[in-house]
């Protein structure tokens, strides 16, 4: 039986970890990466047009979406990793033992691939898009809590850009302020 089978897992998806295990494996594996040379990446995937999606479709639709999303994320990660709902529609994923950069991006591009499938609801099927963003330990902070919220700042600039895509939390773009954006979707 695999270690994570016994976890809490988040009641609606039944796929993502509850975001306190999720919170204490993170700090555990940030800890652990300082004695290594290793990056430990932070991808926040926000579910483009959702509020949309629950209005023309119902919750019930909605709920299936995010059960859809976190089923395709979780298949797209290696059994060292780990994808909690962070709440409403976005999900957290937690990478960690990769050696650069482009690891954290190609699991990125694996997920937006995923998206393309359309989603198969009771009612319909429909297409779904999420904007992801990336933060990467040690490179964009040292503490949990920053790193999830500049991976946030990553996600929220792809919205404002072009919802759908991926891109790296960039300290030249925030470094004056690190508020992102409000977003109702």
């Amino acid at each position: 039986m695999d270690k994570h089978e016994t976890i809490p897992r988040d009641m609606l998806t039944r796929k993502a970890y509850k975001r306190n295990f999720f919170h204490d494996q993170a700090k555990l594996t940030v800890s652990q990466a300082r004695y290594t040379d290793d990056f430990v990446a932070f991808l926040v995937i926000d579910i483009d047009h959702f509020t949309t999606i629950n209005e023309t479709q119902g919750f019930k639709s909605g709920d299936k979406v995010l059960q859809i999303v976190a089923s395709r994320v979780k298949a797209q990660l290696r059994k060292s990793d780990l994808v909690s709902r962070l709440g409403g529609d976005k999900f957290i994923v937690l990478l960690n033992g990769i050696r650069m950069r482009r690891d954290a991006l190609a699991v990125a591009k694996k997920n937006q691939i995923a998206f393309q499938e359309p989603f198969e609801l009771p009612n319909a099927t429909i297409d779904v898009s999420a904007s992801l963003g990336i933060s990467l330990y040690p490179e964009h902070g040292d503490d949990i809590n920053t790193l999830i919220k500049r991976a946030e700042i990553a996600t929220y600039a792809v919205k404002d850009r072009e919802r759908g895509g991926y891109m790296i939390y960039s300290d030249i773009l925030y470094a004056a302020d690190d508020t992102p954006s409000q977003h109702e979707e």
